[in-house]
């Protein structure tokens, strides 16, 4: 006969922060809580708090559903999400190149001063995108910004869901800062 021992309660920190890779950072009888830099966060498709048959799920500190985690939510259901926190979370699981897997290249530009760094022809600064997941819940084209940050290195791209009428990817980034045109926007912008 085997018996199992089990800590009554466990807690791991590190800088004054609940952190754990391997293992739960707090262990209490039979719940555990799987913390990240202090945020409750477990990837792989884990729940990061569990206690009996109750589990939530966490990325980053975000709550999310069981589906986000595991990456089983198609790129139109994600688009759908209201908060904005859980849609960024379930495009980085689903993954960036998935998500666009499934869309249409429209229109690609970098501004003249970044043509060194951004070729138009291999790594455009901006690119709008169609995604084909049909239409939003308005029955509206879905169009997505894609900019890259001249600033950072390594290179960050931020994605950003832009207005259905747009068919220029320069336009979309001035309008997407309330600009009327990229004149306008480029006249008044201080490029770092």
């Amino acid at each position: 006969m085997t018996t199992e021992t089990r800590e009554i309660m466990r807690i791991t920190r590190i800088d004054n922060h609940y952190h754990s890779v391997n293992a739960p950072a707090i262990i209490a009888g039979d719940a555990e809580w799987w913390f990240t830099n202090g945020r409750l966060h477990r990837g792989g498709g884990k729940p990061a708090i569990t206690h009996g048959q109750t589990v939530m799920y966490y990325y980053r500190g975000v709550r999310i559903s069981r589906e986000i985690a595991r990456g089983e939510l198609p790129p139109g259901e994600i688009l759908k999400i209201s908060n904005m926190e859980q849609r960024q979370v379930a495009m980085e699981i689903l993954g960036y190149e998935r998500f666009f897997n499934i869309a249409k290249e429209i229109h690609r530009a970098t501004p003249e001063q970044f043509l060194n760094k951004f070729p138009v022809n291999k790594n455009p600064m901006y690119t709008l995108y169609l995604l084909d997941t049909k239409v939003n819940e308005q029955n509206d084209p879905i169009k997505i910004l894609m900019m890259s940050d001249p600033s950072k290195f390594p290179l960050i791209k931020y994605f950003i869901r832009v207005h259905p009428d747009e068919t220029n990817c320069l336009e979309a980034v001035a309008h997407s800062y309330q600009y009327k045109s990229w004149k306008e926007f480029n006249v008044d912008r201080e490029w770092v």
